[in-house]
Formats: structure tokens, C-alpha cells, sequence
């Protein structure tokens, strides 16, 4: 390190020394700092195993308002919730606080980074030999086992997930409280109705050479927790995943309880959830359009659309302003999935057309802002969008980026001026139905005109006055 002697104006040497205890001090608030830094960008990762519901553990079961009355406890003097309520006593203690608790109240588990989820998941992450195809019977079996084309040997794990049960009941019981895991009705008689469940036999076993013996790793709910086995053998079930599946109360079996177990074949993905702070005072915002009250015909129905301004900026930001008196309305953010930076913004009768970075082209109808993208054959930015009317529409941006349509957006033509390769344009203005202008980068100031022909270039020149 060098350091700077005032006295005699001169820098010299000097060696710096960091205890160890000190160095891992900072070092521990580094990385805290760095995890911090993640939470607060609104970066979140979750567990799932099913991409058509990502969502599955909320919404789907009864919900509970746990709270101490006074039987719980006569010190208590919580006032029973309104909706819900579930006293906290003896008889149910287990079920809130090493389930509900456990499962954060049956809610998603938010962290904040990928390793963090995945050291949570792969505490419940099981392997096994093999897994069943068919139903066992463990009251006659053979000295020679063979299970999903493999000969079962001694110390093999197995996952046995295809124990069922059938039980007639009578056609006045609900199934859905007499059965407390999924059910299949089989037979219907009128007076009696007969379903098959899955049994309490279903689970993790190890075969000695003799016969199967259940492993206890299931008795604990902690490790029934979002708990998955993957498939080392077989024919049919090698290298695939099955999960334990729910009670239909929302919680997981166990095998202490001797609950019913069933499993299905999924997978464990992790999703990352971006949320966006972005405060609307300091957005940039890059073009902005207004327009009066419209209204326009679709297949018999009319949309009446109010006057607006649309502005368009930063970090994919749409923002809607209506409902004007004088000089107040309201501001609403449209509802976007391509976070890049819009530059350009134009409309027809029926479509707002917006464009940005990363070849980003957006089509989006005015009356309920649906959206869609139009894929160009560009990588470039677009910096500007301009239409003439329904029909007629152009498009340009960076490194000789031009492209029209003269079917609505439809289809979008690449124009090739080999000679403008290295221009950057930044602003087109469709004039009339055969005539555009292009502004751009170092002077560059273009005339695009369509004929017979085809359309054809002119660069202008710029005088100063």
C-alpha cells in the first residue's frame, strides 16, 4: 500500500496486516451484504413441481385462523377471528405447530437465492433402487423377486406406491370427509358405493433378502416436507421423479400416523420471480402518444375506447392515463411481461404499436390491452414506429434497421440499403401512403419513396440557417 507523507511531499511503502479474526468478520458482512442486496432487488426463487400450477399448495384447502382461547390457556384473552377460527388446544396442538407452523400456514417458502432453495430441497431429495409398477403382495412372496424388470436383491431400497384399498360405503356418507387422501369411485349400487384409495402401505422399504421392511424415514413430518424420490433402475421407472402427494386437509402423511400414501410422478423445478420497484416519478420516459375518444367495430361488437395519453420508457413501463377533469386523471401501469426499454410508441384504429430495445415490436389492442409480439428477423434495437394508417406502418432502429408492413402488422418486410449499413436511425414519420422520413445519428436524414419499382433512398442534406 502506498501512502502519501504530506511533511516531505513524497509517497512511500508501507505494509498493511488484517488479523485472521478480522478478516472473517469482514468477510461474513461481505456476503451478508451481497444476500441483502439480492432481497432488496426483488429477485425471489420458489419451489415447484408442477409448471400448470405453480401455485398448487394455496387456494386448494380449508383455511385456518389459529389463535389461544381460553381453553387453550385461562390467561388467554384473544378475541375469537371472524372467519375461520380454530382454537389452539391439546387434541390439535400436533397439527399446528409441527405442520401448519412448519408449512408456513400451507403458504409458499419465498428465498432469495437458487443455492438457498436448493440446499432447503435437497434435505427431503431420496434415492432409491427401484420403484413398484404393479401392486405387492407382502403376505406371498417369493424367494425370487423381481420388480420393474430387475431382480431385487439384498439392501435395495424400493419405492412401493401402488398399494390400493376398495371400501363400499353407503351413499349418504360425503367421501371427501369419510377418506382423508384421494379416492376413485369404482362401482356405483345405489345404497352402497364402492372406491379405491391408496393405502398406508405405500412408502420407502428396504429388502433384507427376506422380505421388505418399511423405512421409518416417513414417520417425521419434517422429512415428509415437498419429499421426492428419484429412480435409479427399471425398466419403466428409471430416472424418473415421484413426490408425495397431499392429504386432502393440505397436509402431508405420515407413516406414524398410518395415513394413507399415495405418490405421482413430477418434477422439482425452481422459478425465479422478478418484481420490479420502479417508482413512476423517476421513470424515463422516451415518446408518448394522445388521442380523443374513439370506438371501433369487431365482429358486431362496438368498443368505445376514452380519450388517453399513452407514455412509454424504461424497464418496459406502459402507462395509461385516462378519465381526464382539467388536468387530473388516472395513471395505471399496463400490465407487461417484456422488461426492456420501450423508445417509440404509434397506433391505428385498433392497436397501440410500441417498439424497443432488443428487437422488441409490441402489438397491443386498445380495448383491453391485450398483447402481442411481433417477431422480426433483426436482433437490433428499434428506436422509432410510425403508421400512415391501418394498413401502412414502418419500423427502424439501429445499424441500417428499416422495416415495413402493408397489411396491419401481419407480415413486416426488411428493407436492405447496402450503402447505409453503419447508420443508426433514431425517428421515421410516415407522411403519405408512399412516403416516409428517417432520422438519424451523425446528420443522417433520409426520404424513403415507394413506386412501381419497389421503394428507393434518398439521403438529404441538413443546412444550417
Amino acid at each position: 500500500m502506498w501512502i502519501y507523507n504530506s511533511n516531505f511531499g513524497k509517497w512511500s511503502t508501507s505494509n498493511d496486516s488484517l488479523t485472521k479474526t478480522s478478516f472473517d468478520l469482514l468477510k461474513q458482512e461481505f456476503s451478508a451484504t451481497r444476500f441483502y442486496s439480492r432481497i432488496l432487488s426483488g429477485a425471489t426463487f420458489i419451489p415447484v413441481n408442477d409448471l400448470d400450477n405453480i401455485y398448487d399448495i394455496l387456494g386448494e384447502w380449508k383455511p385456518k385462523n389459529w389463535y389461544i382461547n381460553s381453553f387453550g390457556s385461562k390467561y388467554s384473552e384473544t378475541m375469537s377471528p371472524t372467519k375461520n377460527s380454530l382454537g389452539i388446544l391439546k387434541e390439535n396442538s400436533y397439527e399446528y405447530y409441527t405442520k401448519f407452523i412448519a408449512e408456513y400456514g400451507l403458504t409458499l417458502k419465498t428465498l432469495f437465492t437458487p443455492d438457498r432453495l436448493i440446499k432447503d430441497s435437497i434435505s427431503n431429495y431420496y434415492y432409491v433402487d427401484l420403484a413398484t409398477t404393479t401392486q405387492l403382495d407382502f403376505n406371498n412372496m417369493s424367494n425370487i423377486i423381481i420388480i420393474d424388470g430387475v431382480l431385487l436383491r439384498s439392501g435395495h431400497k424400493i419405492l412401493v406406491k401402488d398399494q390400493k384399498t376398495s371400501e363400499s360405503i353407503s351413499y349418504d356418507i360425503d367421501p371427501n370427509t369419510y377418506f382423508s387422501g384421494e379416492y376413485e369411485l369404482i362401482q356405483n349400487l345405489g345404497g352402497t358405493i364402492t372406491y379405491e384409495f391408496y393405502n398406508n402401505e405405500n412408502g420407502i422399504y428396504v429388502y433384507d433378502g427376506k422380505k421388505f421392511v418399511k423405512d421409518s424415514i416417513l414417520d417425521d413430518y419434517t422429512n415428509c416436507i415437498r419429499y421426492s424420490v428419484y429412480v435409479n433402475m427399471g425398466d419403466v421407472n428409471t430416472g424418473k421423479q415421484f413426490h408425495l402427494k397431499r392429504l386432502l386437509n393440505g397436509y402431508y402423511p405420515t407413516s406414524s400416523l398410518s395415513e394413507p400414501m399415495a405418490f405421482s410422478e413430477k418434477h422439482n423445478w425452481m422459478i425465479r420471480n422478478r418484481v420490479d420497484y420502479n417508482n413512476l416519478f423517476e421513470i424515463n420516459y422516451y415518446d408518448v402518444i394522445k388521442h380523443g375518444t374513439q370506438s371501433y367495430n369487431i365482429e358486431g361488437i362496438t368498443y368505445s375506447i376514452p380519450s388517453r395519453t399513452i407514455s412509454v420508457g424504461e424497464f418496459g413501463v406502459i402507462l395509461n392515463t385516462q378519465n381526464l377533469t382539467g388536468i387530473q386523471g388516472t395513471s395505471n401501469i399496463i400490465n407487461n411481461k417484456y422488461k426492456v426499454n420501450f423508445r417509440s410508441i404509434s397506433q391505428t384504429s385498433t392497436h397501440y404499436w410500441i417498439c424497443g430495445d432488443d428487437s422488441t415490436l409490441l402489438k397491443v389492442r386498445k380495448h383491453d390491452f391485450l398483447i402481442e409480439r411481433s417477431i422480426l428477423d433483426t436482433v437490433s434495437n428499434l428506436n422509432s414506429i410510425s403508421f400512415f394508417n391501418d394498413l401502412r406502418g414502418v419500423v427502424v432502429g439501429d445499424f441500417n434497421t428499416i422495416f415495413v408492413t402493408t397489411n396491419g402488422g401481419y407480415k413486416w418486410s426488411k428493407l436492405k440499403i447496402a450503402d447505409f449499413t453503419p447508420y443508426t436511425y433514431n425517428k421515421v414519420i410516415f407522411t403519405d401512403p408512399n412516403r416516409f422520413y428517417i432520422g438519424g445519428r451523425n446528420g443522417v436524414f433520409l426520404e424513403m419513396y415507394e413506386d412501381q419499382s419497389g421503394w428507393t433512398a434518398f439521403k438529404l442534406s441538413l443546412i444550417h440557417i
